[in-house]
């Protein structure tokens, strides 16, 4: 059942890694995580689906932005694609891919840049976001968590606030400043921190994926091509995470909470 107290939009919903090698990257993630890809017809083409068990996860899909690196781009749900893209517009943000069909049974996306240059997509889905949310701990090798590296935390927080309408709280982190988690209604979703200097030079959205050991994620992952940016580190009274690029170098992140 849909908890009253949390909009159906602004919620994550999607995830596509866009990369300059769909072979490489398949085979790194097929053999990462318990991750299937299957072809899905879409538009006339086909679309490389991944898939846990029966449950689609995102796709695999080749970066087309020209001298753009590879990346994973997250999906926002909204009610009406077009106008979040003028709300975008309105709150300087840029439009990388304007409002577009993928066909009548699944939906419309665009895709945006907010002002500190970070992309993501927006997606309106042809059946609504009536379907309940998931409860529970999220399930090993799903994605579980967003993070927002940042080069602006202010003006970050208040551009994507502007869209979703998400309430926002400060957590002090010490040497790494401030980290602040942002929810919709009671339902925490997202993280937004200052970029660090090792985490790279441009803003970006980070994806998460739930696994069982993140040092042992972490090892297979480079043993498999990965790079390591963030070595497997505690988060005190939270869990423990790991930051890799993956063989074609989109950054993506291991999770472990302390009661998963």
């Amino acid at each position: 059942m849909t908890t009253p107290n949390r909009p159906k939009t602004g919620r994550f919903v999607w995830n596509d890694c866009l990369t300059t090698d769909v072979k490489r990257a398949t085979a790194f993630y097929t053999e990462l995580f318990n991750w299937k890809v299957e072809q899905f017809p879409v538009g006339g083409g086909t679309y490389n689906m991944i898939k846990l068990g029966n449950e689609g996860l995102g796709g695999i899909e080749a970066q087309k932005a020209p001298g753009a690196p590879s990346a994973w781009l997250p999906y926002l749900g909204v009610e009406n694609v077009d106008a979040w893209v003028k709300q975008v517009t309105a709150a300087k943000g840029t439009v990388v891919v304007a409002p577009t069909l993928i066909s009548k049974e699944v939906g419309r996306f665009a895709v945006v840049a907010d002002p500190q240059g970070a992309v993501i997509a927006g997606y309106e889905s042809a059946q609504g976001f009536n379907y309940p949310e998931p409860t529970g701990m999220p399930a090993t090798g799903t994605f579980c968590w967003y993070e927002l590296m940042t080069t602006d935390l202010d003006g970050a927080t208040e551009f994507y606030k502007s869209l979703t309408g998400w309430g926002s709280k400060d957590m002090d982190m010490g040497p790494m400043g401030t980290y602040r988690i942002v929810s919709r209604g009671d339902l925490d979703t997202a993280g937004l921190c200052k970029l660090q200097p090792n985490w790279g030079n441009r803003a970006y959205w980070l994806s998460y994926v739930k696994v069982d050991n993140v040092d042992e994620s972490n090892t297979r992952a480079t043993k498999l091509g990965a790079t390591t940016l963030v070595p497997p580190t505690d988060i005190p009274n939270v869990g423990r995470f790991a930051i890799i690029a993956d063989p074609t170098g989109a950054p993506i992140a291991f999770f472990k909470g302390q009661q998963s």
